[in-house]
């Protein structure tokens, strides 16, 4: 939402572009929750192990 704008209609293209930025905002989110369970999973069962 452009706030400089009130009145400000957006196109399909900044319809667009805003739902691509929001999608690669939780994939990016997604993938960091991943990474740190698996990199949390790996210590804890090397710590279990040694």
């Amino acid at each position: 939402m452009d706030y400089t704008r009130p009145n400000h209609v957006p196109t399909a293209d900044e319809l667009a572009a805003a739902e691509r930025s929001e999608n690669r905002g939780l994939i990016a989110f997604a993938v960091l929750v991943i990474v740190a369970t698996l990199f949390a999973a790996l210590a804890f069962g090397s710590h279990i192990a040694g």
